[in-house]
């Protein structure tokens, strides 16, 4: 999906990725991108015993790098 910003100036794209991009339509260039997940970013890969649901959870909201073995 994307969107415009009132101004024009501005473009929101929303991906399968779960994250939304903001461009700007000036220089093309991304200014930043936000992961729409909830845990994105607190990155919990190395924790141990954990049950393959709450792995599959943690995937899901981002706390988990998706190719964990």
């Amino acid at each position: 999906a994307i969107a415009l910003s009132k101004e024009g100036k501005l473009l929101y794209s929303a991906s399968k990725d779960r994250t939304i991009k903001e461009w700007d339509l000036t220089t093309g260039k991304c200014l930043r991108s936000i992961d729409t997940r909830l845990c994105a970013g607190a990155n919990i890969t190395n924790v141990k015993g954990l049950t393959d649901a709450q792995i599959a959870s943690l995937i899901a909201l981002g706390a988990i790098d998706r190719n964990r073995k």
